[in-house]
Formats: structure tokens, C-alpha cells, sequence
């Protein structure tokens, strides 16, 4: 139940609007943030997510933050298979120190490769792990420090290991013989995987960024529609009382 007059309700409140219109995309989601959080009813573990890299918004049947909580868990499970499948199509047999081509005799490919492995394992079970199933598990950076930490060296061991693949060969052999016979007829077999697990990956650290930003959004436009209206609205109408009874004495 509202604790506020029908005056001051949310529905009577004008949503903020953006930098050049006002158009109200929110549809039926934005019924999950109709509940009155100063209610003694109100049940927030119930009503909301609390914002991580992993999940944030209306908790609850269909509503946003249920979608984006299951998007990001898919998201990061179907990057560690497509990284773990490209590091593992380009592991050497002999050890970290094995070069896929003789033009580059500094590269550590296989040492990538373990990054890669190792990483997305690690990551995406710290992630899931920790912001799942810990209680105000964001209210330290430390834990999304180390897991993005994480997330960020496995990108980049992605990205050094698709670059090598499109120019490595190309540099072990400047000339072509004819036409058909390009650097990517030569990349070894997996460098799709590899391309398509950088792209992921991309994708990965934008949910981990923005998801967060967009709970904390949320939560403080539940303070604005619950806490700060109500109040701006009971003082305004104080106002317009007190300029009433001054004109009716005058």
C-alpha cells in the first residue's frame, strides 16, 4: 500500500526526460518500479537487484532486470566456450615457447592460450560465483577489480592471438604466388574462433561496465520517484496553502 496521498503517487510523477525528448520507452517493465520503497511492505530482495556486473534492475517475472541477469550469465558462458575453443585450437604440443610461424621469435603463443584458458574459467566463475550468490556483494570494488582484471588480460591474450594470426603468416611469406594464395588461406585452423572470441569479449566487459551504472540508475530514480517527489510535492502544496491564507487575511 502507498504511504502518500494520491496527489503525491508516483503515477502523478513526470519521468525524467532525455537530453532532446521525453518518449517513454519503458512500457509494462516500467510497472516493476510502481512499489512504494517506503513502504514497510516494500521487499527489496524480492523487488530489485542489487546493482553488480552481473545483474541490476526490477527483480521479477519478465521485467528487465530478470532479462539482463539472464542475457549477461549466457553472455559469459557462451565467451568462455567460444575463447576456451580458440586457445585450445592453437595450444603447441611442446610447451608455451612454440611459435605457430618462424617470422615471430619473440611471441609466447601458447602462454596466450593459457591466459585464455585459465582466465574465462577463473572469471567467469568468480563473477557468477561471487555477484549470484553474495549478499551486497558490490558494496567492495575489490572483488569486480580482480575479476575484471581478469577479463581484461584474457581480452587482451585474445586480441595478441588474433593479430598474430592475421599478419603472422603474411610476414613469414611477403610474396605471394598468385592471387589465391593470401595470408588467410594460411591461418591455421581456429582463427574464426579466435576473431569470434574477441568480439565476445567486447561484449563481456561492456555488460560488466554498464550493467552496474544502470542499477545504480535505477536506485536512484526510486529515491527520486519515492523519497524526493513526495517530498517537493508536499512542500509546494505547503506553499500554496500559505500563499492562500495570505490572500484571503489581505
Amino acid at each position: 500500500m502507498n504511504t502518500y496521498p494520491q496527489e503525491y503517487q508516483r503515477q502523478q510523477v513526470a519521468p525524467t526526460g532525455g537530453a532532446f525528448a521525453d518518449i517513454d520507452l519503458g512500457g509494462r517493465y516500467d510497472d516493476y518500479t510502481k512499489d512504494d520503497i517506503t513502504s514497510p511492505s516494500y521487499n527489496q530482495a524480492k523487488q530489485v537487484y542489487e546493482p553488480t556486473p552481473l545483474a541490476a534492475g526490477p527483480a521479477g517475472g519478465c521485467s528487465a532486470g530478470t532479462i539482463t541477469l539472464g542475457f549477461n550469465i549466457v553472455l559469459h558462458l557462451v565467451t568462455a566456450i567460444v575463447t576456451i575453443v580458440a586457445a585450445v585450437s592453437h595450444m603447441q604440443d611442446d610447451g608455451y615457447t612454440k611459435h605457430l610461424t618462424p617470422s615471430h621469435t619473440t611471441d609466447w603463443v601458447s602462454s596466450w592460450c593459457i591466459v585464455m584458458i585459465v582466465g574465462e574459467v577463473l572469471g567467469v566463475l568468480w563473477y557468477v560465483g561471487w555477484f549470484g550468490l553474495v549478499r551486497r556483494s558490490f558494496q567492495t570494488p575489490l572483488p569486480a577489480i580482480a575479476g575484471g582484471g581478469i577479463f581484461v588480460a584474457v581480452f587482451i591474450s585474445t586480441l595478441k592471438l588474433s593479430y598474430f594470426l592475421e599478419i603472422g603468416d603474411a610476414v613469414g611469406h611477403p610474396t605471394a604466388s598468385n592471387a589465391n594464395d593470401h595470408m588467410n588461406a594460411r591461418i591455421p585452423e581456429g582463427a574464426n574462433w579466435c576473431a569470434a572470441a574477441v568480439y565476445f569479449q567486447c561484449f563481456v566487459m561492456a555488460s560488466i561496465l554498464f550493467t552496474a551504472q544502470s542499477g545504480t540508475y535505477f536506485k536512484v530514480l526510486q529515491i527520486e520517484d519515492w523519497v524526493v517527489m513526495p517530498e517537493r510535492q508536499r512542500k509546494k502544496a505547503a506553499a500554496s496553502k500559505l500563499v492562500g491564507a495570505w490572500r484571503a487575511r489581505a
